[in-house]
């Protein structure tokens, strides 16, 4: 069963006092359909944390856009009457929308959802609803095989953000096994070169074994004693590192390298970069993603979730206006992402549509 710790390190961005307030009623529902399994944990917290935001949407953030507009009379969802759209619009952990679904989990909960469709934003209601929906598409068993994929596929109909998922989905695995850190392996890439490194997480970030990493990296390890470690990089500069003991063997943070660093969470790999100074702030934002390893998807991705959003609120016609007024906060974003300040690419979905969402509500071109 998660604890509190454990779900803070999967998402974190969840924060108090509403992490503490959703705990219990996701422990209780994970247990009244058995999704109590590491393995079925894991994959069941990584849809969730996707379709939710990691649990900071709950309830379907309305413009109405073209989309939501489309919500209205749609007979497949039960929308036979004037308002349902609005009034169904999707809620929970797992956004259940229109009338008929209200209906049918309401019956399955005996609960009034279709009478009382805004508790199924509560969290005691809207981790049951998915709970529901798990157990109704057999996702246990196939979390049981690791069939993540398949998973995807019966929540979401297709592919849409598998790399999100798959990011979440790894996390949870790591945090999950925890109890036993050694356990897991990371793979590190140095200039084409590749090495295996035991590895935990703690903190929501990623501890690696310090010898093998130093070794591949060309650190020397001066000192590893008392809770830090001293390396010093080719340039003969030296680096104070925290150091963490466990089953004898000693981890630091990847993150507190003296190198680039990229973490690719589905994958369990983590590419690095010797040259400390390659992506000094004179050099061209462009040229500077484009050196990035993964760069080039990261950039993708941002562009394309940009637009993707922009699509969301204004349909196939996007204003001139709101081009103008989210450019700056995508050049901005992707120039974080060549500096380093937003390479977890787990973080981007989140991160990037809160920073779009505020620039067209200070410009006034979506309703606050």
């Amino acid at each position: 069963m998660v604890n509190d710790e454990q779900l803070r390190q999967i998402m974190p961005h969840l924060k108090n006092p509403w992490r503490s307030e959703c705990l219990p009623h996701l422990q209780a529902a994970m247990q009244e359909f058995q999704i109590e399994s590491p393995s079925r944990a894991a994959a069941f917290l990584a849809q969730i944390a996707h379709e939710s935001g990691e649990f900071r949407f709950f309830e379907e953030i309305w413009g109405p856009t073209k989309a939501q507009r489309r919500y209205e009379g749609r007979h497949d969802l039960g929308n036979t009457q004037a308002g349902d759209g609005f009034r169904y619009r999707g809620r929970g952990a797992m956004q259940l929308t229109g009338r008929a679904n209200y209906h049918q989990y309401g019956k399955k909960l005996r609960l009034d959802l279709e009478g009382n469709p805004d508790s199924a934003s509560q969290p005691e209601v809207a981790f049951r609803i998915a709970g529901r929906y798990w157990a109704d598409h057999g996702l246990n068993a196939l979390a049981d095989v690791g069939d993540f994929l398949g998973i995807t596929k019966k929540i979401n109909g297709g592919i849409n953000g598998l790399r999100d998922r798959s990011r979440y989905y790894e996390r949870a695995k790591l945090v999950l096994a925890e109890d036993q850190p050694s356990a897991r392996a990371i793979r590190v890439t140095l200039n084409g070169q590749t090495i295996e490194a035991k590895a935990f997480l703690r903190d929501g970030h990623v501890f690696a074994a310090l010898r093998p990493v130093a070794e591949a990296m060309g650190l020397r390890v001066l000192e590893a004693v008392r809770g830090r470690a001293i390396v010093q990089d080719p340039e003969r500069q030296n680096h104070v590192l925290v150091l963490v003991i466990d089953g004898g063997v000693g981890f630091v943070a990847l993150k507190d390298l003296p190198v680039q660093l990229t973490w690719d969470a589905r994958t369990a790999v983590a590419a690095l970069e010797t040259d400390v100074g390659a992506l000094g702030g004179s050099r061209d934002l462009e040229a500077a993603v484009g050196e990035r390893s993964l760069g080039d998807d990261l950039l993708k991705a941002a562009v394309d979730l940009a637009f993707g959003f922009l699509k969301d609120q204004f349909g196939s016609k996007i204003p001139a206006d709101a081009l103008d007024v989210v450019a700056p906060a995508i050049i901005k974003f992707i120039g974080n992402i060549a500096t380093g300040s937003a390479r977890i690419p787990a973080e981007l979905r989140l991160i990037m549509q809160a920073e779009l969402d505020k620039a067209l509500r200070d410009a006034g071109l979506i309703g606050q």
